[in-house]
């Protein structure tokens, strides 16, 4: 874990960097397009390195500690200012990036940008780093590209590769790979000739101090591996980071999707038509559509999941009918009443509650307790009471499963009603989806029922951190989603 931390000062020193005006198309010119995978970059990092060093700065003054001390008696130089990144002999006037790509997204050649200031205090900064992780750099090779230096880890009596870096007058290019890898970043054209690249950034709203860009290959293996390889992908991703000390971190994430990948989304995602409002006190809420009926027929067809459910044919026809039965608004809440500061009065004061709105709610739900009846589950728990049923749970655990003619309602502990001018509602206005959570108030609980001196610690950084925001638009070719970070000085 050490070596690993040690690397990643090494690497995320040159993240550091000032950055000038017009510097995105000038480092995204200098890196290749060809097995581009994604590829994280500076727009101001002027402004990104005041927020990193405000930052730290108030976390250092809440918990305590001199984290930047130690790295500035660790490396020799403070890598959050520009006069430190000058002595490492990076220059910082200009930008960086991380570069992300290869012919296998499961193994990516990682390689990082660093603008280059002075040869000589480079590689004396980097020497001292690299003696930390147990790690040292050969001697030059002359290339046509500049010199590469390759890296050796010694473990023991032992010696062997550890990736490398290829200097030339304008850039060091550090690589967990090998000399080969860097072969792309003489040849093809740019990222910033990349077509979907510029398409999102023209329809970006926002210019932040840093952006990610990801290509279609890789969002094909990102979400291959969690959808399902069946699922049409994406073609492209874009997010733009805004950040100011002292206020927020805010997120713009476009998606340009393929038309399949769009049709599908659309059958599984419609648009909203009656949410449910989460109540007051919800620290964590979240509301956004989904067809469940469509969705498991979808699920259906991939091989694996249809050789199991052939098994379990009884399962799957006793809750069809439930699932279609079912409304496509969800809205999931978590809240406390107040903000108690003994255990006791908050698990008295906790709710959780699902609503499902739209669909059959009755009907929904009569059909999921005659669902349990075949697959022979245990009811004996359950109470039919007015508007539903209660299911109870040793030793003292009730849920409430209710329905009317508009919704179906999960609920437990407290009777929380919703409320039309909640918070979530008025981020969820006119989008797809949206969810928060106010960590504000759970630090300001920790703080008071924690006696312990971590427990105000956690407390001030959850007030200062913990309000988050999150929302998204009506699904098109180009999506947009949106992000949150609300810092309370």
């Amino acid at each position: 874990m050490k070596k690993i931390l040690i690397f990643g000062l090494a690497c995320g020193l040159m993240g550091c960097v000032h950055g000038r005006s017009g510097a995105v198309d000038t480092v995204l010119q200098d890196l290749p397009a060809e097995h581009l995978g994604a590829v994280v970059y500076t727009r101001d990092t002027a402004k990104f390195l005041t927020f990193l060093k405000a930052e730290i700065d108030a976390i250092e003054k809440i918990a305590g500690g001199a984290m930047q001390q130690q790295m500035q008696d660790d490396l020799g130089f403070h890598p959050l200012t520009a006069e430190g990144l000058a002595a490492a002999g990076l220059d910082p006037t200009r930008q960086m990036a991380f570069w992300l790509g290869g012919t296998n997204p499961k193994k990516p050649s990682v390689h990082g940008v660093l603008p280059l200031g002075n040869r000589d205090k480079f590689l004396t900064a980097l020497d001292r780093i690299l003696v930390k992780g147990s790690l040292s750099r050969g001697s030059p090779v002359k290339t046509a590209k500049g010199d590469w230096i390759g890296l050796n880890r010694t473990t023991g009596q032992r010696s062997e590769p550890a990736g490398g870096l290829l200097i030339n007058s304008r850039w060091v290019i550090l690589t967990t790979g090998e000399r080969g890898d860097l072969q792309a970043f003489s040849e093809g054209p740019s990222v910033a000739q990349h077509p979907h690249l510029e398409t999102l950034r023209h329809r970006s709203q926002k210019a932040g101090q840093m952006a990610v860009f990801m290509t279609p290959k890789w969002l094909e293996q990102l979400q291959g591996t969690s959808l399902g390889s069946e699922m049409p992908q994406a073609a492209a991703l874009y997010a733009d980071v805004q950040m100011t000390p002292g206020k927020e971190v805010f997120v713009e994430a476009l998606s340009f999707s393929l038309p399949e990948a769009l049709a599908l989304q659309r059958r599984l995602t419609p648009k909203p038509v009656a949410r449910v409002p989460s109540p007051k006190g919800a620290v964590l809420a979240a509301t956004g559509t989904m067809n469940v009926t469509e969705l498991f027929a979808f699920v259906k067809e991939e091989d694996e999941v249809a050789k199991v459910l052939k098994k379990e044919q009884r399962m799957v026809d006793a809750i069809e009918p439930v699932l279609a039965k079912l409304g496509t608004d969800f809205t999931f809440s978590l809240g406390v009443d107040g903000e108690p500061a003994n255990p006791m009065i908050l698990l008295g004061s906790l709710f959780a509650r699902l609503d499902i709105a739209g669909g059959q709610p009755r009907e929904a739900l009569d059909g999921v307790l005659a669902a349990a009846k075949v697959l022979e589950l245990p009811t004996d728990k359950v109470q039919a009471v007015e508007g539903g049923y209660d299911l109870f749970i040793p030793p003292f655990v009730r849920v409430r499963f209710r329905a009317d003619d508009q919704n179906l309602t999960i609920a437990y502990g407290r009777d929380a009603q919703p409320d039309s001018d909640s918070a979530l509602m008025k981020i969820a206005e006119g989008q797809m989806n949206a969810g928060l959570f106010d960590g504000a108030k759970v630090g300001r609980m920790v703080s008071k029922m924690v006696r312990m001196n971590i427990g105000p610690k956690i407390g001030a950084l959850l007030q200062r951190y913990g309000s988050w925001e999150t929302w998204s638009g009506p699904l098109e070719a180009i999506t947009a989603g949106y992000g949150r970070l609300k810092i309370t000085p």
